[in-house]
């Protein structure tokens, strides 16, 4: 539905001129919204970037990149409203966002199929395929052959420009260089093979020697690497369950040793492995528990967090948790004695939908360091919703971009409604 006085840019009262020149203006700044422009702060844009590379791992990020792109810019998806007075500069008033109710159908690499609905203020994805719709009513998307490597060049691009002979540059340059290796590793064509590597090596290592290791120690490694960029989320959270569930299955190094083949190749091996033991699932689902709750409390501080560094560091770390707990449900989810259990299934889905929301949350950091674009584009949305629907509806709307979409912090709430002026990332 169209803004009072305004009327579809599709309207057979817009003249075939005014068509043209509102919709090119809309598309550039549309694609100006996805152009890696340099910041200001390019620490900041690195630590912001990285966050996003490494949450699960640099190829799903680069993927939600290029598949949010091309969402973003689909012509089919685009509404464009216009009115017909003009401004003080002889310009057309416009408004564009999403066309409401249009739904995507995007196919990846493996044949897994997802539907997505994207309209201006909610979405809705799922692999089910949605009743009552026809084929034609569908935009269908095709994941590219290619490996995206766009976010991984821009990090390279950032790192470029520090200086080496400058004091402040110099710990950040040596950082990089400790990290290049394990991100080149993200992106090789035998990750899969590399990834379960660590992950089964580190598994034999904790299985042989399962008393004596200072597991809490291990564990505490793991989540400092995932801080630091040396690992990513995805292997962090797999390596953090199969910890839990083997001092949950073993606490006294009992049969468990010698239950296991040594020739585990992969994460659902090792649970496969866990799985088949004396009280394993019990196991797997406990260990699954604290992890989820972990997750939890990470994001519920950083709601309250007083600067943005620290709501996004939290936000990012709480992604290795939620993705282990996911990972172990959804296991669970599939396993004989327990994928008739419905609590299993709603909190795989709690996890995936905290893991999702954080890792579009990350995004949102990330964005905003280029130059505060997400922010904008957020505080002209709940500007909308205000002039549409008033100021209840505006406040509700800000609620849930930050308790329920994770964008922000709490202490934003006044900023986003703009009743409080200050710069938008500093507290003061």
């Amino acid at each position: 539905m169209a803004d009072e006085g305004y009327v579809s840019i599709d309207d057979p009262s817009i003249s075939d001129e005014l068509r043209t020149s509102v919709g090119t203006g809309v598309f550039e700044r549309l694609a100006a919204y996805h152009e890696l422009t340099p910041p200001s702060d390019i620490k900041q844009c690195m630590l912001a970037l990285q966050r996003e590379l490494y949450a699960i791992g640099a190829l799903p990020a680069e993927e939600r990149w290029r598949h949010t792109k091309e969402i973003s810019l689909h012509p089919a998806a685009i509404r464009i409203e216009v009115r017909q007075d003009l401004d003080a500069d002889d310009r057309p008033y416009v408004l564009y966002g999403r066309k409401p109710n249009k739904w995507f159908q995007s196919h990846d690499l493996s044949g897994l199929i997802t539907y997505q609905l994207m309209n201006d203020d909610s979405g809705r994805t799922t692999q089910i395929r949605p009743p009552g719709l026809r084929d034609e009513d569908f935009v269908e998307l095709w994941e590219p052959e290619e490996t995206p490597v766009t976010l991984r060049k821009f990090l390279e691009q950032l790192t470029s420009r520090l200086d080496p002979n400058n004091t402040d540059d110099i710990p950040f340059i040596d950082a990089q260089e400790r990290r290049h290796p394990g991100l080149l590793a993200m992106y090789a064509p035998d990750r899969k093979f590399t990834n379960d590597m660590p992950l089964t090596d580190s598994f034999r290592e904790i299985l042989s020697s399962i008393s004596s290791l200072p597991l809490n120690d291990l564990i505490s490694k793991i989540s400092s690497d995932h801080t630091n960029f040396l690992i990513d989320g995805g292997i962090g959270g797999q390596l953090c369950l199969s910890i839990f569930v083997l001092t949950l299955a073993a606490p006294e190094n009992s049969r468990i040793d010698s239950a296991f083949p040594y020739s585990v190749n992969s994460f659902h091996e090792i649970l496969d492995c866990i799985a088949a033991c004396p009280e394993g699932i019990t196991s797997i689902r406990k260990a699954c528990e604290p992890m989820q709750l972990r997750g939890e409390e990470l994001q519920l501080s950083a709601l309250d967090a007083d600067s943005v560094g620290g709501f996004y560091g939290s936000i990012f770390e709480s992604c290795l948790w939620l993705w282990g707990a996911c990972l172990g449900y959804r296991y669970l989810s599939d396993a004989p004695p327990t994928c008739r259990e419905h609590s299993i299934k709603i909190s795989h889905n709690v996890c995936q939908e905290r893991a999702v929301n954080a890792l579009t949350s990350l995004n949102t950091g990330f964005l905003d360091t280029l130059d505060g674009r997400a922010f904008l584009a957020t505080r002209a949305g709940i500007s909308r919703t205000r002039r549409l629907s008033g100021e209840a509806a505006a406040e509700a709307a800000t609620d849930h971009c930050i308790e329920v979409a994770l964008s922000y912090p709490r202490y934003f709430k006044p900023i986003l409604l703009e009743t409080e002026a200050r710069y938008f990332w500093r507290r003061p």
